[in-house]
């Protein structure tokens, strides 16, 4: 996980959230915001990722 900041603001984003899976080497790019905290941060991983792919058994 990580993320790219300090983008030109074409619309209300600035940074992008990058989660790779590294089995698989797919990557999920997500638009957020650079204040972004830990709360939404978890509500990005609900919405995106285990919805679609589950919750990681182990880790």
């Amino acid at each position: 996980m990580d993320f790219i900041t300090q983008l030109p603001l074409p619309s209300s984003f600035d940074s992008i959230l990058v989660i790779v899976d590294r089995f698989s080497k797919m990557a999920v790019f997500i638009p957020t915001m650079s204040s972004i905290t830990s709360l939404d941060l978890a509500n990005l991983f609900n919405k995106n990722i285990f919805s679609k792919h589950g919750v990681p058994s182990s880790i």
